[in-house]
């Protein structure tokens, strides 16, 4: 089973075991972050690595997950890169009853990725579409980001087949 656990800095349970690697950037300590969504404080020991980055982006490896401060939001996260401020992305961690993607077929992700399902934690990418009447959201299904948070390791996870769009509206 995969995990609803969250996966924030501030959230001493999902800390890496001392003596862990600390983030890409050396830093070991707490340090101040200007972003999009303000300042936020990163606790080095909470950056997710991205062997590989995302999608489009893999020179961007190291990644916070935080919690946007509007309570109207309180369902979302943000996947915030660590190494260039600027870029971040509205994250939503589906639940398991949910059913947007099959349970077996996040278990065979994890898997094939050697990631332990007690540990997953899943976050599916948003795109936001404005118009000037509207908008709407849609999650990316097709590539969902897989986090194993005893490792602090991800990987976006692309589903084989066409099972699951790249847009599917929430």
């Amino acid at each position: 089973m995969y995990s609803e656990k969250v996966l924030v800095q501030e959230d001493p349970s999902i800390a890496p075991p001392p003596g862990a690697a600390s983030s890409q950037t050396g830093v070991d300590r707490p340090y101040a972050l200007e972003t999009r969504f303000g300042t936020i404080e990163v606790d080095p020991r909470s950056v997710v690595q991205f062997k590989s980055g995302l999608l489009g982006f893999n020179w961007a490896t190291g990644f916070v997950v935080i919690d946007l401060d509007n309570p109207k939001h309180r369902q979302f996260r943000v996947l915030q890169c660590v190494t260039d401020p600027k870029l971040s992305f509205i994250a939503f961690p589906p639940s398991l009853d949910s059913a947007l993607i099959a349970r077996a077929d996040i278990e065979a992700a994890a898997e094939s990725v050697r990631f332990p399902t007690a540990d997953l934690v899943v976050l599916l990418l948003v795109t936001v579409r404005r118009s000037d009447d509207s908008t709407s959201l849609s999650v990316n299904l097709r590539a969902p980001v897989l986090i194993d948070s005893a490792r602090f390791l991800g990987v976006q996870y692309v589903m084989p087949g066409d099972k699951y769009p790249v847009r599917a509206t929430i």
